[in-house]
């Protein structure tokens, strides 16, 4: 069977000319609500929030764990507001409020309801890379689970994005971006934002008090879980293990902790261990559909097929649009020989992610170990059209 490396969806930022008229006037009329929280004796030191209203700012509660002095900058403005403290902090749920005296701008609205999956959302680049990029993706599935909950996006993330409000069509405020997924890696798939979910931010907004309290929170969670992320993409995986693992001391009750470990773990080759890691983070978040994904992906590593094949139903059942898990169900129906369900899998695939080369490669390889050569070739080419450097290699093996 052809082996297929399984490669990170990028979601790439897109210009205003590909949006609707009222949301780009949504957008253009938010470019200001969004900030940029710097501590005062490191400017390389930021990360994002948004104005809640006047003199207050949301953000995630690691952007300023271990501050002692901040401020703020409103993008597109050079002025500093400083931070005098919180107002209200989240632990579970990584979020604060930050009191801000001086600041003053167009807050956003809140969402009256979740998101549906499916649905277009967007956030903004910070404003430390671009203050007018806007960031597409689609929700993935959505999950409540012990005191927190978490929305799953397509959008992708970059430095300093942590606390960037996450909008809907109507450019109002579902979510805030808190953890993006793994960018490099062979064989795993966690790319997209993780998005706070909107039940979460109206508790704090309702629960908040206007006592300020000084900085100089202690590291949490999220803080190691985002440094494992970090030292996972410059293939630090030791590294990684002993963040995430500073994370869990902390919280135990962080799916998505135990999750990120898996899949470091499964780039070590520790694969039974990365599977006791997947099964905890859905013990905590049975509707996480990422942590059945790559639970599946780990069995199949151990030619467990018939499980990995539950594992794979599992995560389309929660998320029906996972076009990796039709893929990846796909090859594992093919191990099992039931090439003509195979390859329907590979079909709903492309159905959804039309321009997904590799999806053509998978589609191809076995369409070619079912008799069906014209076919498999056909998908080859196609894989080439779309750019894949692979492709012209399965094309002289197995169309000449």
């Amino acid at each position: 069977m052809v082996k297929i490396k399984i490669f990170f969806i990028i979601i790439l930022a897109i210009p205003f000319s590909l949006i609707s008229q009222s949301l780009k006037e949504n957008l253009n009329k938010h470019l200001k609500s969004n900030i940029t929280i710097f501590q005062s004796n490191n400017a390389k030191k930021y990360g994002s929030g948004y104005i809640l209203e006047k003199g207050k700012v949301i953000t995630n509660l690691h952007v300023i764990e271990g501050l002692t002095n901040g401020y703020v900058v409103i993008n597109g403005t050079n002025k500093k507001h400083k931070i005098s403290g919180y107002l209200a902090i989240d632990n579970q749920n990584d979020l604060a409020i930050l009191s801000v005296p001086t600041l003053d701008g167009i807050a956003f609205e809140m969402a009256e309801s979740t998101p549906k999956i499916g649905d277009k959302v967007y956030t903004f680049e910070n404003s430390k890379n671009s203050s007018k990029i806007i960031l597409e993706g689609k929700v993935e599935y959505i999950s409540l689970f012990n005191n927190s909950g978490i929305i799953k996006t397509t959008i992708s993330t970059f430095p300093g994005n942590s606390g960037s409000a996450v909008i809907n069509e109507k450019g109002k405020v579902i979510g805030i971006l808190f953890a993006g997924g793994f960018i490099k890696s062979n064989k795993v798939n966690s790319s997209g934002g993780y998005v706070i979910h909107l039940k979460f931010l109206k508790e704090i907004i309702k629960n908040k008090n206007n006592k300020t309290k000084e900085l100089n929170l202690p590291y949490g969670a999220y803080h190691y879980l985002n440094k494992g992320t970090i030292a996972h993409n410059f293939s630090n995986f030791n590294e990684a293990i002993s963040e995430i693992n500073k994370s869990i001391k902390i919280n135990s009750n962080l799916p998505l902790s135990y999750h990120n470990r898996g899949l470091v773990k499964l780039k070590l080759g520790q694969i039974e261990s990365a599977i006791s890691d997947f099964k905890k983070s859905i013990e905590l978040d049975p509707k996480f559909a990422n942590a059945y994904y790559n639970l599946g992906l780990a069995n199949s590593i151990l030619k467990k097929h018939n499980i990995a094949l539950t594992n794979f139903n599992n995560a389309i059942d929660i998320n029906p649009f996972f076009a990796n898990a039709y893929s990846s169900r796909g090859m594992t129906k093919a191990s099992l020989n039931d090439f003509n369900n195979a390859l329907l899998d590979c079909s709903k695939a492309i159905n959804i992610e039309p321009n997904n080369a590799l999806f053509y490669i998978t589609r191809g390889g076995i369409n070619y170990f079912s008799n069906n050569k014209n076919s498999a070739c056909s998908d080859f080419e196609k894989a080439k059209k779309l750019g894949n450097p692979n492709a012209i290699n399965f094309i002289n093996k197995f169309c000449k």
